[in-house]
C-alpha cells in the first residue's frame, strides 16, 4: 500500500464544530427525545386526570428549570472550553502534515515529527467530516476528512482502521 499524505491547517471552526458534534451525539438526542417525551406524558396525565397545566408547571418547575439550563449551560460550556484551547494552544493552528501507513502514521509540524503505531489508538472515530485517533483521555489527533486530496484516500485511512485496529476501539458513522 502506498503512503497517503493529509495536510492539515486546522480552523477554529472544524475544531469546534468536531466538539460540539461530540456534545450532541447520537446518545444526547435519544436522552434528551426521552426526558421530552416522560414529561409530555406527565403533562398528558395531569390534563387526564382533572388538574390543571397550571399544577403541572408548579409540580414540575424545577426540573423545567434545570432541563433549560442544561441544554444552554452544557454546550456553551464545550464552546467556551474549546475556544480557549484553540486561542491557547499553537500547535493546533500550525499546519500538520499526516501520513498514513501500514505501520500507523506520523505527523510532522515545525514543533517536530511524531509517530504513532495502530496498536497506540485506544479509539479511531471516523464520520461523514473527520477522523479523530484517541491515545489517551486527553490526546487526540484530529483530520478533515476535507483535506484529503481525493475521497479514495479517506476510504483507504478506513479500511487501515478496520485492519489495523481492534473493532470494539473503532466507531464509523
Amino acid at each position: 500500500m502506498e503512503k497517503i499524505t493529509v495536510r492539515v491547517k486546522m480552523t477554529e471552526q472544524e475544531f469546534r464544530g468536531w466538539h460540539l458534534s461530540r456534545v450532541f451525539s447520537p446518545t444526547f438526542k435519544i436522552i434528551n427525545a426521552l426526558i421530552i417525551l416522560l414529561m409530555a406524558g406527565t403533562f398528558v396525565a395531569t390534563l387526564a386526570s382533572g388538574r390543571s397545566a397550571a399544577h403541572f408547571v408548579k409540580s414540575f418547575l424545577p426540573v423545567i428549570i434545570f432541563y433549560g439550563a442544561y441544554l444552554i449551560i452544557m454546550p456553551s460550556l464545550v464552546y467556551f472550553n474549546v475556544k480557549k484551547i484553540f486561542e491557547t494552544d499553537d500547535h493546533i493552528k500550525q499546519e500538520q502534515t499526516y501520513i498514513f501507513d501500514e505501520e500507523g502514521f506520523t505527523i510532522s509540524a515545525e514543533y517536530g515529527n511524531t509517530w504513532i503505531g495502530w496498536d497506540k489508538i485506544i479509539l479511531a472515530v471516523a464520520n461523514k467530516k473527520y477522523f479523530s485517533f484517541c491515545i489517551s483521555a486527553v490526546k487526540e489527533y484530529l483530520v478533515p476528512k476535507k483535506d484529503f486530496a481525493a475521497p479514495a484516500e479517506a476510504e483507504a485511512v478506513i479500511r487501515l482502521i478496520r485492519e489495523k485496529i481492534d473493532k470494539k476501539r473503532v466507531k464509523i458513522r
